[in-house]
């Protein structure tokens, strides 16, 4: 009798914790690590940019060039995100400004990392691309608080670059007109030469409407590039349709290997060459045959 009340309380012991632990779980929040062009990639690789910009005033004066170039290396990848070192070079007419080194770090939520988010899931779609069904998971992400918290909605692909296939965005403020921003990929696996290679590349079409501006961008992703954006090209318009800016981005180079390369350094000016030789203390370990490409410029 003592022996089946002892068996008897057990069952009931073992039936209660695993109740407790199956509500644990529940009451758990939502992990998720969204993929992005960066973190497959090993450290220390990088890829440099051109952004040209011309600025449109009235016609009574020239409209003003200036074009930035920027170097991305990657720093660190862990499961919170990843970290960037970016060298800016800005030039304005015939000057050169350079510009002290600066760190940005992204979360796996495509956040600056230490910003606070909420994420939901919505449940699943299927977005047409150039005729192709592609199942998506939908997430809305409330990131920021206060007036500076900004809502997305957001349409996500595991298999297809560059994984978030459409997103909309807008900020959670009080304002009449809020900024809001609509990115979606337009086509897929488009042929396009990066540089000296031949690749495949996904089109994306980004439309920004802040301040009764209108900002429209067609980009071009790569998922052999580290960072993804090979190019753009971007026009700026006022509520009355007036050309404000335009915009253009150039892939220069890019590297994937484990350190910085001397072909790397080729393309920094003089000040950053020295400059990355004494803030790089990463491993001396090299692959045999570093994978590095530039673009042939005049």
């Amino acid at each position: 009798m003592n022996h089946r009340a002892i068996c008897l309380r057990s069952l009931a012991l073992l039936c209660l914790a695993l109740a407790f632990h199956s509500q644990s779980n529940a009451q758990q929040p939502q992990v998720v690590r969204l993929r992005d062009c960066w973190s497959k990639f090993p450290v220390g690789s990088w890829s440099r940019v051109r952004v040209t910009k011309q600025l449109h005033s009235d016609q009574k004066q020239p409209s003003t060039t200036r074009s930035r170039e920027t170097l991305s290396t990657l720093m660190k990848v862990n499961q919170e995100g990843y970290e960037l070192q970016l060298d800016v070079d800005v030039k304005v007419g015939d000057r050169v400004f350079d510009t002290p080194s600066q760190s940005l770090k992204r979360g796996r939520m495509r956040q600056v990392q230490g910003e606070p988010y909420r994420i939901k899931t919505q449940g699943s779609a299927n977005l047409t691309i150039d005729g192709r069904k592609i199942p998506t998971t939908v997430y809305q992400i409330v990131y920021g608080e206060g007036e500076s918290q900004r809502v997305s909605k957001m349409y996500y692909s595991p298999q297809v670059c560059p994984f978030v296939l459409r997103q909309e965005s807008h900020r959670g403020t009080a304002l009449a007109n809020p900024p809001e921003t609509k990115v979606e990929v337009i086509a897929l696996d488009m042929p396009y030469q990066v540089l000296t290679n031949r690749k495949t590349v996904a089109y994306v079409k980004t439309t920004k409407r802040h301040d009764e501006r209108l900002t429209v961008t067609y980009e071009v992703h790569c998922a052999d590039v580290p960072g993804g954006l090979v190019a753009h090209s971007s026009i700026t318009r006022d509520a009355e349709g007036k050309l404000l800016e335009r915009s253009s981005l150039t892939l220069l180079a890019y590297g994937s290997q484990d350190n910085p390369t001397e072909a790397k350094q080729s393309w920094l000016r003089p000040s950053r060459r020295s400059r990355l030789a004494c803030q790089w203390h990463g491993p001396s370990q090299r692959r045999e045959q570093p994978v590095f490409f530039a673009a042939e410029l005049p």
